[in-house]
């Protein structure tokens, strides 16, 4: 009968509008929904992109200089690449195609520069 009761006081007590204060978000405007994150995330996705790019290339580079004439590394080489160069241009092109369609509806969907 005491857990009903302290239950019943309990739910009753944290139901209490007395206590529905608004808790004021921590976070910064920049974070204040979905969209405003997305624009957020999409300023870091190029510079991201291309640090990924000198890297795949350096690697490509590397195998291919340390390949020793084996054919097998140096097609893994050149995988690599161009895998590498392929996957940039998609990224490229991906923010191209949302600012294109942006202003093909009038509005701006990324903010990018």
């Amino acid at each position: 009968m005491i857990k009903k009761l302290t239950k019943i006081f309990t739910v009753t007590l944290l139901a209490s509008p007395v206590f529905a204060v608004p808790i004021p978000n921590p976070l910064p405007d920049t974070f204040r929904d979905l969209p405003s994150i997305i624009n957020w995330a999409s300023s870091y996705v190029l510079p991201v992109a291309s640090l990924a790019l000198l890297g795949i290339i350096t690697y490509a580079g590397f195998i291919r200089l340390t390949s020793a004439g084996n054919a097998d590394k140096e097609k893994e080489a050149m995988q690599a690449l161009t895998s590498g160069v392929v996957g940039f241009i998609l990224i490229l092109s991906a923010s191209l195609v949302v600012s294109i369609v942006g202003a093909l509806l009038g509005i701006r969907l990324l903010n990018l520069a």
